[in-house]
């Protein structure tokens, strides 16, 4: 297993335990943290949009500056399997 996958591994399974969460959604949290240069809980349950009929979106956030009025969107797909199908196509 290469090293980074292993750090990855270790990583999800330590928020299993710590935060009782299930592993794709751990690994959905360790993503976002990692994107948004935050904590591990700082995904708020109302950002996560997985489920039925979502075009596979895990997590819809939006963070808006009261300064200059603007707003920075993440769109958020994650996926934690062994292996990824590239030529899967979802329209949108």
């Amino acid at each position: 297993m290469p090293l980074r996958l292993s750090i990855i591994n270790d990583r999800i399974a330590e928020y299993i335990s710590s935060a009782g969460d299930a592993p794709d959604l751990a690994f959905t949290k360790l993503v976002y943290a990692i994107f948004r240069d935050s904590d591990y809980d700082d995904l708020q349950p109302e950002d996560i949009v997985d489920g039925g009929e979502d075009k596979q979106l895990d997590v819809l956030n939006i963070e808006e500056d009261p300064v200059t009025g603007t707003a920075d969107l993440l769109v958020l797909q994650t996926k934690n399997t062994e292996s990824f199908s590239s030529n899967g196509l979802t329209v949108c």
